[in-house]
C-alpha cells in the first residue's frame, strides 16, 4: 500500500456537484483530489435542465457564456391535453440575465466543467474507488502522525490500494454514495410506485423546439425536452404499459429498456400527433425515489448534491441543487482550511442548505403526483386547475420564479447580518440581507475598462462596496483608511472598492486613497439596491452572490465588524 502527499480535500463524485467544488476550492488555493470510480466520463445526457438562478452562479464562476453556447435556450413550458394547450408558464418576464431553462446534456455539462478544473491544475482521477477512512482529531497521536484528521484508503483500478491524509472528505458521489454509506447517516424516504421510460432521440412532430412540452394524458404523463441538435429527451411513466406490468419481481429496480417501437407508440398516443421518432441514443426504464439525509455534516465529512438528497426530476432542479449546494460550501470551506474563520462557520452549510432540499423535495414531489393522477375526476380537475392557475399572471409569475430559483435566499441565515438602514433608506430596501445580487453592468473597473457586478466576484472572494457621499479628499480619505482597518482579518478573502460619486473617475488605490475606485457613472449601484442617493452605505456580497451585510449611515463601519466577527469568527480591529 502506497502513502501519498497530504491534500486539503478528497472529494468523491466527479459529476456536476463534484467539478463543481473541486473548482470553487482550487480557485482559492486549496490543494485537491477529485476520485470518480467509473473509468470515463458517462456518454449519457442524464440531467438537462440547467435554471436561471444556476446560470446567474455559474456566471459568477466565468463559466456562464459557454454554457448557454453549447446549450439550447427553452422559452418555458407548455402543458398540453386531448392535443389541445391548455396553458403554459414563460420565463420571458423574469428580472436576470438568464430568462429561460437552458437545455444541455449532462455529459456536456461535464465537459465544460472538467475543461474549467483541469485549467486550474486539477486532475479527474477515474476508476479509483473510496475503499474506507478514520477520522480522528487532528491533536490525537493517530492525527499527528497522518498531519491530518482523516486518513482515506482508495482503491485504484489495477487493485492497488494508496492511503492519503485528508483535511475534509466530501461525498459527491450520488444516490448510492459511499460516502454516504461510510458515515452511516440515515436515507429517509421511500420510492414512487410509478416505473418511467426515458428516450434521447429525433422527433419529427408540430411542436417548435423552443417550450418544453408536458403532455396529459388518461394513461399517463408524457414530457418532451427539446436538446441540441435537434434531438429531444422524452419522459413517459410506463405503469400500465404492458413492459412494465409484466417485467419479474426481482426487476423492480432494475426494469428493462423500452423499445424505439413501444416509446414510439406511447408518443403518438399521448401527444395526439403522428410523431415520427428515430435514431434512439439512449433508451432506459428507471423508478424514482424521494429521499434525504438526516444531516449533511459527520466531523469533518460532508454530503453534497445527490449524496444527500433525491427526488422527482419533476422541475429539472436536483443537477441544480447540487451545483449550488457545492458553491456555497466551497466559499466556507476555503476560508476556514485557510484559517481565515472558524470551524462554526462551516454549520451554516447545512442550515442554509438543508431548508431548500427539502422544498425541492416536497414541491418535485407534488408536481409528479400532479402528473401522473390516474383517477379520471382527478385528471379533469387537474387540467382544469393548470389552465386557469397558468392564466392568472400572478400565479404564474411565481411559479415561473419558483422553477428558475430565483426565489432562493438565505435571509434567515446566521450568517446574514440584519440590515443596518438609515431612516431616508428604509423605504427603499428592495435588496435585502440574504438576497441574491441583482445584474448591474454600466461599470468601470479600476483600470478603467467595463465591468458588472458578478464579474467582481470571479475571484472567490466575497465583495465589499462602500459608497461615499461628495465630501472633501481628507474626509474621504479618513473613511476609507477606516475601512481598510476594519477589513484586514478578511485578508484576500474580501476585495473592497470605493464607489465613486457619480462624476468620479475609475482609479486604482494608492498611498492616499487605500481603496480602489470603482466608477459608477450613472448611479446604477444604488438604484439596483435601493440605496439612498446620498450618504454613507456599506455593501458586503458573498462568494456565492447573496447580499450580506447591508449597512447604511451612521454605525456602518461598526455593522461591517459585526458582519466579520458572524462570518469568520473574529471582529474587526477598531479606531482609525
Amino acid at each position: 500500500m502506497t502513502t501519498s502527499i497530504p491534500v486539503d480535500a478528497l472529494i468523491v463524485g466527479a459529476g456536476p456537484t463534484g467539478l463543481t467544488l473541486a473548482g470553487v476550492l482550487l480557485r482559492r488555493g486549496l490543494r485537491v483530489r477529485l476520485i470518480d470510480a467509473a473509468p470515463a466520463p458517462s456518454p449519457y445526457s442524464r440531467a438537462i435542465g440547467i435554471q436561471s438562478r444556476t446560470l446567474e452562479s455559474l456566471d459568477l464562476l466565468g463559466l456562464a457564456d459557454a454554457f448557454v453556447a453549447a446549450g439550447l435556450s427553452l422559452r418555458g413550458a407548455s402543458f398540453v391535453s386531448a392535443g389541445r394547450e391548455i396553458g403554459k408558464v414563460s420565463f420571458d418576464s423574469l428580472d436576470t440575465r438568464f430568462p429561460f431553462i437552458l437545455s444541455l446534456p449532462q455529459n456536456e455539462t461535464e465537459r465544460i466543467l472538467a475543461g474549467w478544473v483541469e485549467g486550474m491544475g486539477g486532475q479527474i482521477e477515474r476508476g479509483v474507488t473510496l475503499d474506507t477512512f478514520t477520522q480522528t482529531d487532528a491533536d490525537d497521536d493517530a492525527g499527528e502522525a497522518t498531519g491530518a484528521p482523516i486518513v482515506a484508503t482508495l482503491r485504484h483500478a489495477d487493485g492497488a490500494s494508496e492511503q492519503v491524509a485528508v483535511s475534509w472528505l466530501i461525498g459527491c458521489d450520488g444516490a448510492h454514495s459511499r460516502v454516504r454509506h461510510l458515515v452511516g447517516a440515515t436515507f429517509r424516504g421511500a420510492a414512487y410506485p410509478e416505473t418511467f421510460a426515458l428516450a434521447d432521440v429525433r422527433v419529427a412532430w408540430q411542436w417548435t423546439p423552443d417550450w418544453a412540452r408536458i403532455f396529459f394524458h388518461p394513461d399517463g404523463l408524457l414530457a418532451a425536452f427539446p436538446l441540441p441538435g435537434d434531438r429531444y429527451r422524452l419522459i413517459m411513466d410506463t405503469a400500465s404499459s404492458p413492459s412494465a406490468a409484466d417485467a419479474p419481481a426481482d426487476e423492480a429496480t432494475h426494469p428493462p429498456a423500452p423499445t424505439l417501437d413501444e416509446v414510439s407508440a406511447i408518443v403518438a398516443q399521448r401527444s395526439a400527433s403522428d410523431a415520427r421518432l428515430s435514431d434512439a441514443r439512449w433508451l432506459a426504464s428507471f423508478r424514482i425515489s424521494a429521499r434525504s439525509v438526516n444531516h449533511t455534516r459527520f466531523g469533518r465529512v460532508f454530503l453534497v448534491g445527490d449524496a444527500a438528497h433525491i427526488h422527482s426530476p419533476a422541475g429539472g432542479q436536483g443537477m441544480n441543487t447540487g451545483i449550488q449546494d457545492a458553491i456555497n460550501l466551497g466559499w466556507k470551506l476555503a476560508l476556514t482550511q485557510r484559517g481565515l474563520a472558524h470551524d462554526a462557520l462551516l454549520e451554516s452549510y447545512e442550515r442554509e442548505r438543508r431548508p431548500i432540499a427539502e422544498d425541492v423535495l416536497r414541491e418535485s414531489g407534488a408536481l409528479l403526483r400532479a402528473a401522473t393522477l390516474r383517477n379520471p375526476l382527478g385528471q379533469r380537475a387537474r387540467d382544469g386547475a393548470f389552465a386557469l392557475l397558468t392564466s392568472l399572471s400572478v400565479v404564474e409569475r411565481r411559479l415561473v420564479r419558483q422553477i428558475a430559483e430565483v426565489t432562493i435566499n438565505y435571509r434567515h441565515s446566521s450568517l446574514t447580518a440584519p440590515a443596518h438602514l438609515s431612516r431616508a433608506a428604509g423605504s427603499g430596501a428592495r435588496v435585502r440581507p440574504g438576497d441574491y445580487l441583482p445584474e448591474v453592468d454600466g461599470l468601470l473597473a479600476p483600470d478603467g475598462q467595463p465591468t458588472r457586478l458578478c464579474e467582481l466576484l470571479r475571484g472567490g472572494a466575497s465583495l465589499l462596496l462602500a459608497f461615499t457621499p461628495d465630501a472633501t479628499p481628507a474626509t474621504t480619505r479618513k473613511q476609507m483608511r477606516e475601512l481598510a482597518q476594519a477589513i484586514q482579518p478578511w485578508g484576500d478573502a474580501l476585495v473592497a472598492y470605493r464607489v465613486a460619486p457619480s462624476l468620479a473617475i475609475s482609479q486604482p488605490a494608492d498611498a492616499t486613497n487605500p481603496l480602489p475606485t470603482l466608477a459608477d457613472a450613472k448611479g446604477a449601484l444604488r438604484s439596483a439596491f435601493g440605496l439612498a442617493s446620498e450618504g454613507d452605505a456599506l455593501l458586503v456580497i458573498r462568494p456565492d452572490g447573496y447580499l450580506g451585510l447591508r449597512a447604511e449611515g451612521a454605525g456602518a463601519v461598526e455593522a461591517l465588524r459585526g458582519y466579520t466577527a458572524r462570518v469568520l469568527g473574529v471582529a474587526g480591529p477598531t479606531g482609525v
